[in-house]
């Protein structure tokens, strides 16, 4: 997982001391779960048209969450749009300004 910010160009790639990464699954029945560093995390979404989604009842523990967990914790809320390609999913928030960059595990 990768956060980048387009405006400014800076992109913060996942830290290599980490104990685990932050995994999100999307649902067929609008609800998504995953985990971040530390806490499972869970909730709902729901996709509309151009790409455009909308996530709500983002609910967790923040026990213990180091910094990355804490980022996630602050820009996946915010989360508007989304784009697909091959096997990444770019989630877009603050206008499009900036995204998270996840990539599908098999």
């Amino acid at each position: 997982m990768a956060y980048h910010d387009q405006k400014s160009g800076v992109v913060d790639s996942e830290p290599s001391d980490i104990r685990r990464s932050i995994e999100i699954n999307f649902g067929e029945i609008s609800k998504w779960s995953g985990h971040t560093v530390t806490n499972k995390v869970s909730g709902n979404f729901e996709i509309s048209e151009n790409n455009q989604i909308r996530i709500s009842d983002f609910r967790g523990t923040k026990m213990g969450e180091p910094n990355w967990g804490r980022m996630f914790w602050e820009a996946f809320p915010d989360v508007t749009s989304y784009k697909l390609e091959k096997k990444k999913l770019f989630l877009f928030y603050d206008d499009g300004k900036k995204f998270l960059e996840f990539v599908r595990m098999d």
